[in-house]
């Protein structure tokens, strides 16, 4: 039987998913207006900045939700694999507000997603949780994360090539490391939320968060959200299962790595066929 504390973990990060998903898909509906420059801030352009600027702000508030599910679960791997139902709200979205097309492959990428994110939650045991690190191996294995995307970044940089999948892949990536990152400062700092500014997790977190958002608009410049937003969230979810096992120790079982891939087979399949027709060079 799962433990309340462990489902109310869950609930805030399925509400922190949420917020960070619809939060992305209004920042992609107005962030042609943030090559106006300082001219945003004037009309008749204030209102798209407005309308930007509150998809940001929903998407940054997930960190609030995350934070306080991490302090309940202490598994980042767990509440990442929550953005699968944030997906599911992005669809409602892009049906209801953005009058786009939702047919078969969303809803069977909806199903899969669902199926994905209980089955990872239902076999969450304390057993798995690991609870030491070491600092420099915690700098290593990030450090060589950030290195894996240098090659990529300068080929998309010099080729315009696969700009979205690139940028949305690193931008996951380091969503990721923020989750790590914010579960070291929680475990340090006893639980409290307080507490945790007291170490340089809790910045190093929102350093990599920001980051994160920031590379995000860069994806949306050149790429459509049906391939950002997969990609990013896909990656958001390999990084804390990757970082979890060679920095905390923590051991994900078989049925949880099959859940997680459910959930990624879900993502691809609800978002990127959403446009048949567009070249995959596009990207």
């Amino acid at each position: 039987m799962l433990d309340p504390e462990f489902v109310s973990g869950l609930a805030l990060g399925a509400a922190g998913a949420v917020c960070m998903n619809v939060g992305k898909g209004v920042q992609k509906m107005k962030v042609e207006v943030l090559r106006h420059g300082l001219d945003a801030f004037r009309r008749p352009h204030r209102r798209d900045l407005g309308v930007w600027a509150l998809g940001y702000a929903m998407t940054a508030s997930a960190g609030v939700f995350y934070s306080l599910a991490l302090a309940r679960t202490d598994q980042p791997s767990v509440i990442a694999a929550m953005t699968g139902v944030g997906l599911v709200a992005l669809v409602v979205f892009s049906a209801v507000v953005l009058r786009e097309p939702v047919g078969r492959t969303e809803i069977a990428g909806v199903t899969m997603v669902v199926a994905g994110t209980a089955t990872v939650s239902a076999l969450h045991t304390t057993a798995n949780v690991g609870g030491t690190f070491d600092v420099q191996e915690l700098m290593l294995w990030s450090g060589a994360l950030l290195g894996v995307w240098v090659l990529p970044v300068t080929y998309t940089l010099l080729t315009g090539r696969f700009h979205g999948t690139i940028f949305g892949a690193l931008a996951g990536s380091l969503i990721g490391v923020s989750m790590i990152l914010g579960d070291i400062a929680m475990t340090e700092a006893g639980g409290s939320l307080l507490g945790q500014l007291k170490g340089p997790y809790v910045y190093l977190a929102l350093l990599a968060g920001t980051s994160a958002l920031a590379l995000t608009q860069v994806a949306f410049f050149k790429s459509r959200a049906v391939v950002v937003v997969p990609v990013s969230n896909s990656f958001m979810i390999l990084v804390p299962v990757l970082l979890e096992r060679a920095i905390l120790g923590v051991t994900i079982s078989p049925g949880q790595a099959v859940g997680m891939l459910v959930v990624i087979a879900g993502i691809v399949l609800m978002t990127a066929t959403r446009e048949p027709g567009v070249p995959a060079m596009a990207s």
